[in-house]
């Protein structure tokens, strides 16, 4: 009986010890399972914090809508007008140490403030422009030096060029004027302004000189005004259109050109020609030759424009040529026309009985080789320029010569101080009338 008591309390307690141990089991599985299941719970919430922060981040580091608006509406104003092939290619948080952005105009007083804001760069593949903002864009402010650096081509050692004010526009080019050169600046400090005209005239006056005293006039030929206006062309002279170039800060004394044609206008200085792009250096040096270039047969030196309400009457269908000449001792004024027919007809102008006509005849062959001479001399080189008497003349004639292509004036005491190629014109017309019946 004893022994089965003591067996029986060992089984209980066998069974005691094995639920215990089982309780253990189930709760260190449950215990690591909970340990397990706070473990990824935690790295969860560590990235999902992770990337909230980052897109905080991200959010704070990028460029605001308004501000690449205001910098886009800056641009348009200073006449960058294709705004819709810009692009920021830079862009950083910056805090500038006054309320002008670190851009302060001469005699501009800024505040102190710390201003926290934006440093933009915008190209077009072409050119770069800087600006520094504030954060939301309200205030914008260009940065020319750094436009100029940012801009500047390492390898081909080009300019950055920067959009010309529009108040700093020069006046449109005339319908009848290819080219203009403004020159200004230097050590003289005076204004000159040429002009290239579709007849091929160019002329040069001092800008501020009342008397006119510095006028110059030349002409060169209608083929080489033709060519220019090709170069242009070619070189895409209008891509140019209204930029500057402008010189190194603390530079002095160097002479600023502005060159304009019908399609815009560009502005650079001498002392960074070399420096400009390939094609605007090209246009410059064809300018500069045609300018420049000697003219032997049709020199016009000392020839000036007639004015267009002295200029006298087109000539009717049937009319090849027409002198006109006034003054001298009887102070008459005579019209000669040559016909096409080889009538020569001559006129005292204010004769109301018409009593003074005469009518004599060329052969028409006579008029044909005239026409020729005329080509062959390039008469129309000398379209509506006159050569003037010295001051202080008197008693002289004017001689007022008109084709299909012009009109030249010269006096009759200046013949021989005309161009060769206007003399054999002259020579040939005075030949024409003597040898008339």
């Amino acid at each position: 009986m004893k022994n089965i008591l003591g067996a029986s309390r060992t089984a209980n307690q066998a069974r005691i010890f094995t639920a215990l141990v089982l309780t253990g089991i189930l709760s260190v599985g449950s215990g690591l399972t909970f340990i397990k299941t706070s473990s990824a719970a935690a790295v969860n919430l560590s990235a999902e914090t992770s990337k909230e922060a980052i897109k905080g981040n991200a959010r704070q580091n990028s460029l605001p809508r308004s501000v690449v608006n205001a910098v886009l509406q800056d641009l348009s104003r200073r006449g960058v007008v294709s705004t819709q092939k810009l692009e920021v290619v830079e862009s950083s948080q910056r805090t500038w140490r006054n309320g002008c952005l670190e851009l302060a105009q001469p005699d501009e007083l800024c505040t102190q403030a710390l201003v926290p804001g934006w440093r933009v760069v915008v190209s077009n593949n072409q050119r770069k422009w800087v600006y520094h903002t504030n954060q939301v864009g309200s205030v914008v402010r260009f940065n020319e030096k750094a436009s100029q650096i940012a801009g500047g081509n390492a390898n081909t050692g080009t300019l950055q060029a920067v959009t010309i004010p529009d108040n700093e526009l020069p006046p449109r080019l005339d319908q009848n004027v290819v080219f203009r050169q403004i020159s200004s600046g230097g050590i003289a400090g005076r204004t000159y302004e040429t002009v290239l005209l579709n007849d091929g005239s160019l002329i040069q006056v001092r800008v501020g000189d009342a008397n006119d005293s510095e006028r110059k006039v030349r002409r060169v030929s209608l083929v080489r005004v033709q060519q220019f206006q090709q170069l242009l062309t070619t070189a895409k002279f209008s891509e140019f259109k209204n930029l500057s170039y402008p010189a190194p800060i603390g530079a002095a004394d160097y002479i600023t050109y502005t060159l304009t044609s019908q399609e815009g206008t560009v502005k650079y200085n001498n002392i960074s020609q070399d420096q400009l792009p390939k094609n605007l250096r090209t246009v410059i040096k064809a300018w500069n030759r045609l300018r420049n270039s000697p003219i032997s047969n049709n020199n016009t030196s000392g020839a000036v424009p007639i004015p267009a309400n002295e200029l006298p009457a087109p000539l009717d269908q049937n009319v090849v040529f027409r002198q006109i000449s006034s003054g001298g001792f009887t102070g008459r004024t005579y019209e000669t026309v040559l016909l096409q027919d080889g009538s020569l007809i001559r006129v005292r102008i204010g004769d109301a009985n018409d009593s003074e006509r005469s009518v004599r005849r060329v052969s028409t062959q006579q008029v044909k080789q005239f026409l020729r001479l005329l080509e062959s001399a390039k008469f129309s080189e000398f379209k509506n320029l006159s050569y003037p008497v010295a001051q202080g003349a008197a008693d002289y004639i004017t001689f007022t010569l008109t084709s299909r292509e012009g009109t030249v004036r010269y006096s009759d005491i200046s013949q021989n101080k005309l161009p060769q190629n206007l003399v054999v014109v002259v020579n040939g017309w005075n030949r024409l009338n003597s040898g008339a019946k």
